[in-house]
């Protein structure tokens, strides 16, 4: 028996005695839901736009300590979610679709209206804190393409 086939057999055993269940709900897999869940279509949102806006979000908010250690996967999914429709409101209807969807997930993740409008204004200003502006992002690099083994 190897060394790392020794180890694994020690894990595993260590594992079952304590009887951890090593399946985690993420933010991922509450958004999934919520997606499902919510037709965003029925007020001119794009779903697939929605989701990859909620998606960047949470991977985003997930590398703050303070904002991974602090809310709970429902939560950030939750104000992913809304902080995503926020950036993507583009009318009245959208503006009333959003409040009473606010409204909604409160009611339906246990969370209150408040708790997930302060989630969401700590993550968009850790967000505006740590990505650059468009003012400051750097010029393009020119990168010389020929290879140094092409004859010219």
């Amino acid at each position: 028996m190897t060394a790392s086939v020794f180890l694994q057999h020690w894990e595993l055993l260590v594992l079952q005695v304590l009887d951890w269940d090593l399946s985690a709900v993420t933010p991922y897999c509450i958004l999934e839901q919520l997606l499902r869940r919510y037709e965003l279509s029925e007020c001119g949102f794009d779903a697939n736009q929605v989701r990859r806006h909620s998606e960047t979000f949470i991977a985003l908010a997930e590398t703050e300590f303070d904002i991974s250690s602090s809310l709970s996967p429902g939560l950030l999914a939750v104000s992913c979610l809304v902080g995503a429709l926020n950036g993507l409101k583009r009318d009245e209807a959208q503006e009333k679709f959003s409040s009473r969807l606010l409204m909604d997930l409160a009611s339906d993740s246990g969370h209150s209206a408040a708790a997930i409008a302060e989630a969401v204004r700590t993550i968009e200003v850790r967000l505006k804190e740590r990505l650059p502006r468009p003012s400051e992002a750097q010029a393009p690099v020119e990168v010389d393409v020929r290879s140094p083994c092409m004859v010219y």
